[in-house]
Order: C-alpha cells, then structure tokens, then sequence
C-alpha cells in the first residue's frame, strides 16, 4: 500500500484540479454570456500553473514501463507533497 500513497496523491490533485478547471470554464462561458465577469489574470495564472505542475508530475507515468515503477521518478512531486498529505517522502 505505501507504494501507492505517490500514486493515489497524484489522483487526488488531479480530481482537484479537474473541478477548479471546470469551475474556470463555466465562468468563462458565464462571461461571455454576460452573465458574470471573467475570469481574473491571477486567476487564469495560478490554475495554469496548477496544469503545468501536474503535467509534469505525470511525465514519469508516460515513459517506458520500468520508469513508472521507478520510485526515483516520483521523488520530487511526493516531496513538494508530502506535507500536504502527510506522507513521508
């Protein structure tokens, strides 16, 4: 099970993630309706650097099998979390 602790994070902030990209979207459209304001710059920069960071923590998944199974490739984005889920990295 703690092999899958990386794995089950990674799936939790991208649910997360998933929802405040909806939520993006829905205002955008709203905005375009005139039925609310869009979207702030702020807003836009922080949820792109939300993607990016999970993009990148995906990377290692996408590489040849061996990669995936490697814990080293997980070893920077469990770190930049394991205080927000207290996992030890």
């Amino acid at each position: 099970m703690t092999n899958d602790l990386p794995a089950m994070a990674l799936i939790a902030d991208l649910a997360t993630a998933s929802q405040q990209l909806a939520v993006y979207v829905l205002r955008v459209l709203d905005a375009q309706a005139g039925r609310a304001e869009p979207p702030s710059p702020v807003t836009e920069q922080v949820l792109a650097a939300r993607l990016v960071e999970l993009g990148n923590a995906l990377r290692p998944r996408v590489g040849c099998a061996s990669s995936r199974r490697s814990s080293e490739s997980w070893t920077p984005w469990v770190e930049s979390r394991a205080a927000i889920y207290s996992v030890d990295a």
